[in-house]
């Protein structure tokens, strides 16, 4: 679920404020997509939604695709693809030559 500011604070506790997420980072939110074509329309469709696309720079790693988005609120979503017949044996050779 997601709230506006004012109604998550209702739910927060009394003793701590609510982030800027803005001016800090809190968590980092990774969405699985099916497709590529399925990344860019995320992305696109939160754009239309008044989201900032692509804030970060988008990967496009033949076996991983993604970008990002950040919502009204700041907070950054980062929207995946795996190609499923990747090997995650061999993620720390992708990793040596900077692919990650």
């Amino acid at each position: 679920m997601l709230l506006e500011r004012d109604c998550f604070e209702s739910f927060a506790p009394k003793s701590k404020i609510v982030a800027d997420a803005n001016s800090s980072s809190q968590v980092l939110i990774c969405l699985t997509a099916e497709s590529k074509q399925e990344v860019d329309t995320i992305v696109e469709n939160a754009a239309k939604a008044s989201g900032k696309k692509d804030p970060s720079p988008e990967h496009d790693h033949g076996m991983m695709y993604g970008r990002s988005f950040e919502d009204l609120d700041g907070h950054v979503f980062e929207v995946m693809w795996m190609d499923p017949m990747f090997n995650p044996h061999r993620v720390e050779e992708y990793c040596r030559v900077g692919i990650n």
